[in-house]
């Protein structure tokens, strides 16, 4: 194999990458402060910039029961057949998550919402 000429690779630059997910920098900026939530592990990056009114999207796993995750379908599709707009399984279980934590934040937290726990302060694991 031929060695590529040195001058030839200091010369060679990374493209700058403008799409935060693909750079994989997902912060948010605002008048509350700068948010890292798309699970990099707080290693928030360069700033990036979203269309308004676009939300940020974040991936979170869940280990479930196998029994029980046959229900959330089940449910999500009994829903369906009466509410044609669900766009799909996780905005479902999204709209259910909010629920909840709205109620958690009316019990807990004077109806205020909580400040948003970082991706790695919570201790990884599976169901028990």
């Amino acid at each position: 194999m031929k060695t590529p000429d040195a001058s030839a690779l200091t010369a060679l630059r990374k493209a700058e990458i403008l799409d935060p997910i693909i750079a994989g920098d997902s912060t948010i900026t605002g008048k509350a402060g700068k948010y890292d939530i798309a699970g990099n592990g707080g290693k928030a990056g360069k700033e990036s910039v979203r269309s308004v009114g676009v939300p940020r999207k974040s991936k979170l796993t869940l280990t479930l029961d196998a029994d029980l995750v046959g229900r959330i379908r089940a449910a999500y599709r009994a829903e369906l057949a009466d509410k044609p707009e669900l766009s799909s399984l996780s905005q479902w279980a999204s709209d259910y998550l909010l629920q909840a934590v709205n109620q958690v934040e009316a019990t807990h937290n004077h109806g205020q919402p909580f400040i948003p726990v970082q991706t790695g302060v919570l201790r990884p694991g599976r169901s028990v």
